[in-house]
């Protein structure tokens, strides 16, 4: 009887858990949406559509200048600025995944541009998937606020992009890191 409520349970989980799929053909990329949550994008970041069909030429001109692109501005709940989620890529320049993981943690350390920044979790090498991934969970407040944020991040390198999907929360209010460590397992690049 425990095990038929406890299949019951996570097959109820499974099908809540993303009635949607946020798929970029532009750049072979995807995850599942949790229900209730919606695609919001914003006008302050170069977003690429995800069903725009760009040649490789194109897409490294997009790339040119170094700059992020994202793939979606934000995927959150309904009137809600917390939590979200954003995804964006940039051109993979290094090979070697160690002196990637230095690189990312070298930048970290220059970060100024927020306040009260802290690193809770240094760049941490792990496998979702069989891909390897940077995690690192830094906060930090906003700008002319105390609201101190949560920001989880997973970066991982496909071909010459490196990936970058950030999962942004407020801890105090709620604590999204258990559906954000779900959501990553359901990222697909291809």
């Amino acid at each position: 009887m425990k095990q038929k409520i406890l299949y019951t349970l996570l097959i109820c989980f499974n099908l809540s858990f993303a009635q949607e799929r946020f798929e970029s053909k532009t750049f072979d990329f995807s995850i599942d949406i949790p229900e209730g949550w919606v695609i919001d994008n914003g006008d302050d970041v170069t977003i690429v559509p995800p069903d725009t069909i760009l040649s490789e030429a194109e897409k490294d001109d997009l790339f040119k200048d170094g700059y992020l692109v994202s793939l979606v501005h934000s995927i959150k709940p309904h009137n809600r600025i917390y939590p979200h989620m954003t995804f964006s890529m940039v051109l993979n320049i290094i090979d070697d995944f160690d002196i990637f993981k230095k690189e990312v943690t070298s930048g970290l350390k220059k970060v100024d541009y927020y306040d009260n920044f802290k690193i809770l979790v240094e760049p941490t090498e792990i496998i979702i998937n069989n891909n390897k991934y940077l995690y690192l969970i830094m906060t930090y407040t906003t700008e002319n606020s105390d609201q101190v944020i949560r920001n989880t991040v997973y970066l991982t390198r496909y071909k010459k992009y490196v990936y970058q999907m950030e999962f942004l929360d407020i801890p105090s209010e709620d604590d999204y890191s258990k559906l954000y460590s779900e959501l990553i397992k359901t990222v697909k690049i291809e």
